[in-house]
């Protein structure tokens, strides 16, 4: 190597060492030859921006002009590192192709340094990479496909300035897959809140599948813990996931036994109350208390037909139960009043059951007491005008306009509890959303007097989901009532909703 091209070879070396900003004049030459022209659109000073959704791959593909060369000899380098207020943070490698593909573990703002080189020139860029937190505040849909595999979808909400710029909604369907690693929705049961106010307040998003539950970061929804059913009754395959006011626990209709799980410090147990009292359904009762939104549970057995309550403090019987009263009667329903009693504490229960003559609605004031001998009863004839639900039916409440929606194939119905007893008429409905879809979830949010409502359209086959204002749902406005929202092809078949704020 003669000493003019040996002092040219080790000036690139020392200039690919040391940044590579701009490496190579593009008059440059190396001995005798010209070299390659390397340049990287968007290189200079001010870094291209690009903005991406939390849970969504970030992808750049740099435009790159390369002459003199063959373009296959070409390395290439990407790191990735935080960028803030101005100033950027330590990198670490993240890929060695051309086209960056990375996903962000949480929402921020972050840089991406770009290195090509044929080992002859190189030539670098740096992008700024905006990553939207968008779990932190939305609607988590739970969702199953004609195979019954799971889909855990979230829709960020909008902010008032992001709906005043013309925002779309972000809509990331099987997020809990996107999130994390190697892990699949395809036994998907449920997603829920759990609260507690003891040693301290503290609020868990947990997500549920057969045989264990995860719970997530709230805001990113990565893994933070994992529970395995299987590790209190091995083979344990849970029906049900409730969200019960005292503590979350998984069913198994199959072995008739539950899993409680301990929010605070993140294990699963059994809870001795409940052994050997087996249900065949978990109503989760929304009512107002003091002005704040609470919940309880009533369990149904629909072959002995009795519905009862937990009481903690029981002594030898956890579950009071209505005993004798349905007897020879099939049970529709059960739902608790609207509003806690401020003159005695208590809450009514109600429950909607049937005979071969007649539609009956029982109350009884004090939910805690299932003594059938508190009962009262009303009771239609069955002229077949009666918009009947099918067994199972949840009544919503609207705890400030004292009502409840059912619904009924494409209907939603409204149903009052106060004054006689009468179920509205077939053709007294509140809305239809037509032949074309099916409704298979309505929930409400109380606290908001918000409607919630997932339909099945059979021409798409898939889920959408709207937001009413509990105000506008009543069978006098029929034909002009209108969503506040609207998220069409955001699921699968619906079967839960909930709200998630910012925790």
């Amino acid at each position: 190597m003669n000493m003019k091209k040996y002092i040219s070879t080790i000036i690139v070396i020392a200039l690919l060492a040391g940044g590579l900003t701009s490496c190579i004049n593009d008059e440059s030459s190396l001995g005798d030859k010209e070299l390659p022209q390397l340049k990287i659109k968007g290189s200079g000073d001010t870094m291209p921006v690009y903005n991406f959704n939390l849970g969504e791959t970030c992808t750049i593909e740099p435009q790159i002009s390369y002459t003199g060369g063959d373009e296959k000899g070409l390395k290439y380098t990407w790191s990735i590192g935080p960028y803030e207020e101005g100033v950027k943070g330590k990198m670490e490698e993240a890929g060695n192709k051309k086209v960056l593909t990375y996903k962000f573990p949480k929402g921020g703002t972050y840089y991406a340094h770009l290195v090509v080189t044929d080992g002859k020139v190189g030539q670098t860029a740096d992008y700024q990479i905006n990553i939207n937190r968008s779990f932190e505040q939305g609607y988590m849909i739970v969702s199953k496909d004609a195979e019954g595999k799971g889909n855990l979808s979230f829709i960020k909400t909008l902010t008032p300035e992001e709906v005043a710029e013309g925002k779309e909604p972000v809509i990331i369907q099987h997020c809990l897959e996107q999130m994390n690693e190697d892990i699949s929705e395809d036994n998907l049961l449920n997603c829920v809140l759990g609260s507690v106010t003891w040693p301290k307040p503290l609020t868990r998003v947990i997500v549920c599948m057969k045989d264990r539950c995860y719970f997530v970061d709230p805001n990113t929804l990565t893994i933070i813990s994992e529970m395995k059913f299987t590790e209190v009754f091995p083979g344990f395959s849970a029906d049900f996931f409730i969200p019960d006011a005292y503590s979350p626990y998984a069913y198994s209709k199959t072995m008739k036994k539950y899993v409680h799980l301990d929010l605070t410090y993140m294990f699963p147990y059994e809870y001795s109350y409940y052994k050997g009292y087996p249900f065949e359904d978990f109503y989760l009762c929304k009512y107002s208390s003091w002005g704040r939104i609470q919940n309880m549970t009533l369990f149904a057995d629909y072959t002995e037909n009795k519905v009862a309550t937990f009481n903690a403090y029981g002594g030898n019987n956890y579950f009071p139960s209505t005993g004798d009263l349905l007897i020879g009667k099939t049970i529709i329903s059960t739902f608790l009043g609207t509003e806690m009693n401020p003159a005695n504490y208590a809450t009514p229960v109600y429950i909607l059951a049937q005979d071969e003559t007649h539609i009956l609605l029982y109350k009884n004031d004090k939910s805690s007491n299932m003594d059938p001998a508190k009962f009262t009863s009303q009771q239609l004839e069955k002229t077949g005008k009666w918009a009947v639900p099918p067994q199972g039916a949840r009544f919503e409440p609207s705890p400030k306009y004292h009502r409840y929606f059912y619904h009924i194939g494409s209907r939603i119905y409204v149903f009052l509890s106060e004054g006689g007893f009468k179920l509205p008429e077939k053709e007294r409905y509140a809305i239809d959303f037509g032949e074309d879809e099916e409704i298979t979830f309505i929930s409400t949010d109380a606290g908001k007097e918000k409607l919630f409502v997932g339909t099945f359209d059979k021409r798409s086959r898939k889920g959408n989901f709207y937001i009413f204002n509990n105000a506008d749902v009543s069978p006098d406005k029929q034909g002009s009532i209108r969503p506040e929202e609207v998220y069409k092809g955001c699921a699968e078949r619906i079967i839960n909703i909930i709200y998630k704020p910012r925790i």
